[in-house]
């Protein structure tokens, strides 16, 4: 795991996206715009053990993407109760016209976002590879 963890820490500090690291068919090229003010990158992939993960504590069904490269193209289901252990790395959540949705993040790595509760608002979401996605109920 050291090892996997200091080639990940030597791609950030090299300026080589993560995504260079990972290879495998599924990946895309630059994923289309979003309503989200978040930036679009290309598709990435778990590093070692450690996958984008989504935890619906709201009591609401979720789109999640797997591919944010294709957004629309792998799109899978998080009902409430449920979380993403197992399905790989989820790239981006889905926020429904006309909801808001409290979410706290905890990046556990090299932390692209401050942990900490986010208000999103309609759109597609980037959740990146260290990240652990905590979504509340709707509206706050």
């Amino acid at each position: 795991m050291s090892a996997i963890l200091f080639t990940a820490l030597a791609l950030l500090a090299s300026g080589t996206p993560a995504s260079a690291a990972v290879t495998g068919p599924d990946q895309g090229a630059d994923a289309v715009a979003s309503e989200s003010a978040d930036p679009v990158t290309t598709l990435g992939g778990c590093i070692g053990t450690m996958c984008g993960l989504v935890y619906n504590y709201s009591p609401d069904t979720i789109s999640v993407t797997m591919d944010w490269g294709d957004i629309n193209g792998n799109i899978r289901y998080l009902y409430g109760g449920q979380n993403t252990q197992g399905w790989g790395d989820v790239d981006g959540v889905h926020v429904g016209p006309g909801t808001t949705r409290r979410v706290y993040i905890d990046s556990r790595l090299w932390g692209g976002r401050d942990d900490g509760y986010y208000n999103w608002g309609p759109g597609w979401h980037k959740i990146e590879t260290d990240e652990i996605v905590y979504i509340q109920n709707p509206n706050g």
